[in-house]
């Protein structure tokens, strides 16, 4: 996938891409209060970051900045950002990784801009 940015005015920060793999519908249990409710259908779930390009250990911010300092109105900033499925048949809970049976019809990513003010983005 392929993301482009684009500045309409001048600005002086930093910024960073977010690229965030969501199942548009899962069906499974819900938890409210300690009581477990069987096949709820839940939407947009996050799965993955397509950041670090893999399953393990994954960021949702990109640790360089795509554009810093000072940015000119009409500057363009480009990136392509890949994921790497795998299944896991053994999730080990040490690499952070969440099972998912990946189906391309039912995937979406959301790419979002952040802005970062010193430790705060």
């Amino acid at each position: 996938m392929e993301v482009k940015s684009k500045f309409f005015k001048s600005v002086q920060a930093n910024y960073y891409w977010s690229a965030l793999v969501l199942e548009k519908t899962k069906v499974g249990y819900q938890n409210v209060d300690n009581v477990f409710y069987g096949y709820y259908e839940h939407n947009y779930v996050l799965k993955a970051s397509m950041i670090d390009g893999n399953f393990e250990n994954q960021t949702v911010f990109g640790r360089v900045p795509f554009a810093s300092g000072y940015i000119q109105s009409g500057s363009e900033f480009t990136k392509g950002f890949k994921l790497d499925y795998v299944d896991f048949p053994y999730i080990n809970p040490n690499l952070n990784i969440i099972r998912w049976f990946f189906k391309p019809d039912n995937t979406v990513v959301a790419v979002l801009v952040w802005r970062k003010s010193g430790s705060r983005f």
